[in-house]
């Protein structure tokens, strides 16, 4: 807590983890989460932070029914789903589960030519160049 504290994006993060999971005989706490989720935000940069956009995304996700996958605080949408994504994937491009997430959500909003695009632009082996 003290790094987090001090603005260190990695213990942030894990705390984030922490409190999400129950980790370390720690009582797992929604808001004590999605807090230090923010906060890692906030300090992130590059790929962790295009990972993080993934986390939001996935919490905002409307076909997510798992109540362990959905914070208050987090609208869940498609659009909100979609543009966290989207976030991930302009700072990432060639991370192959960001490109993968991203490409595959916009399949199934019937988004195909901005799917493909993606997929297509991804480092996917399973995809056709």
């Amino acid at each position: 807590r003290q790094a987090a504290d001090l603005n260190y994006f990695p213990a942030a993060y894990m705390l984030y983890q922490t409190y999400r999971y129950g980790f370390v005989g720690v009582d797992r706490n929604k808001a004590a989460s999605i807090k230090w989720l923010r906060r890692a935000l906030e300090l992130s940069n590059g790929k962790s932070k295009a990972h993080i956009f993934v986390d939001f995304a996935r919490f905002s996700d409307p076909k997510q029914n798992n109540p362990d996958e959905s914070f208050s605080d987090i609208p869940k949408s498609a659009a909100n789903h979609l543009a966290y994504l989207k976030q991930a994937y302009e700072i990432n491009p060639r991370d192959t589960w960001v490109a993968d997430y991203y490409g595959s959500s916009l399949y199934d909003a019937k988004r195909y030519a901005e799917a493909l695009e993606v997929r297509q632009n991804s480092n996917n082996p399973y995809t056709a160049k």
